[in-house]
């Protein structure tokens, strides 16, 4: 009926630029397992709806030449890039025009766009029902938030404040502890040009003060927690792959371990978490409606692990190549057995 078909298929959202984020040596080991599977790079392409029977719970999209219906979908692993389905390019504003005026064509097509996200809502969410890693609409958590959980679970955090004044600031700094800044969303992450912007955790001791106004937009600080070891702990369907990276002792990763040159490398071992300290980041992932994430931690100078902070999607393969735990093969398992169940 609608072509070409293809069946219990694994469908695989990510962005055609994640080269280096793991997701070709996870298709490899999926083709060594011969486990079919359609690779939608959200960046370049998009799925495209066919048919919707409600009736008969029957959806059928396409992706290139190839038609498929959702109850053929096996598994379905996102790795960044938005989801959205591709719809004809229709503008009906010059038709209602001649019907009505401009002004309510304009109406029309942002009703249209309506029409289409809710579409576009439907079917993903009857698609991420399936066995999935990872959800495009769990992609970002409230940093605040996730601290505040954190806490009620019953593990240790920095003191964390958001000021908006130098006088603040400047009343921090009159305490013995010292205090960093980040962002309270998302580092700016981007190249423009040749050159490469990464927003990285900063002490506020080496921030200068003069370059600070009287007032400033809210910012997240956080008392500086002196550290033993950082660790990166990626959490997959419950089991988590761990990773102590020693940065303590090299001025320009004191701070923040991602600031290393290539002169002075950081440190990666594998490392295990004590017991209690992963049941309580389960708990967290399941507060957040998480399947996987990497979480940030630092053993402290006190011997206490303190939480930062969760990354639903966060980049594995740096806790996987170091410490050999071979986490896309993990991956491509995961998703060729839910194939054959």
């Amino acid at each position: 009926m609608f072509g070409e078909k293809t069946s219990n298929v694994i469908i695989i959202f990510c962005q055609y630029t994640s080269a280096t984020d793991g997701i070709e040596q996870v298709l490899h080991w999926l083709d060594h397992l011969q486990a079919p599977y359609l690779r939608v790079n959200c960046d370049k392409e998009r799925l495209s709806l066919e048919y919707l029977d409600l009736a008969n719970d029957q959806i059928v999209l396409r992706h290139n030449e190839s038609t498929f219906d959702l109850a053929d979908v096996s598994a379905v692993w996102y790795w960044r890039g938005g989801v959205s389905l591709a719809v004809p390019q229709y503008d009906p504003s010059s038709i209602v025009q001649e019907i009505f005026s401009e002004d309510f064509g304009r109406e029309a097509v942002k009703n249209i766009g309506m029409e289409q996200r809710t579409i576009a809502s439907y079917v993903f969410g009857k698609l991420f029902k399936k066995p999935h890693i990872n959800d495009p609409y769990r992609t970002s958590v409230n940093k605040l938030q996730v601290l505040e959980i954190a806490q009620e679970i019953g593990l240790k955090v920095p003191k964390t404040y958001l000021l908006s004044s130098s006088k603040q600031i400047a009343e921090l700094a009159g305490e013995s502890s010292d205090y960093i800044t980040k962002a309270a969303h998302e580092g700016i992450m981007t190249t423009i040009g040749r050159r490469f912007y990464n927003g990285l955790t900063a002490n506020l001791a080496d921030i200068e003060s003069t370059l600070l106004n009287e007032k400033f937009h809210p910012s997240l600080v956080q008392q500086c927690i002196e550290k033993q070891y950082e660790i990166r702990s990626y959490c997959f369907m419950d089991e988590f792959y761990s990773m102590a990276i020693f940065s303590q002792n090299d001025d320009t990763t004191k701070t923040d371990f991602r600031a290393f040159t290539q002169d002075c490398p950081n440190r990666y071992v594998p490392y295990k978490l004590p017991k209690e300290i992963e049941e309580k980041l389960l708990r967290l992932i399941k507060r957040l409606g998480l399947n996987c994430g990497s979480f940030d931690l630092i053993y402290s100078a006190e011997d206490e692990y303190q939480f930062l902070e969760v990354n639903p999607v966060g980049q594995w393969m740096m806790t996987s190549v170091p410490c050999n735990y071979y986490l896309e093969k993990r991956t491509a398992l995961w998703l060729k057995e839910n194939t054959v169940q």
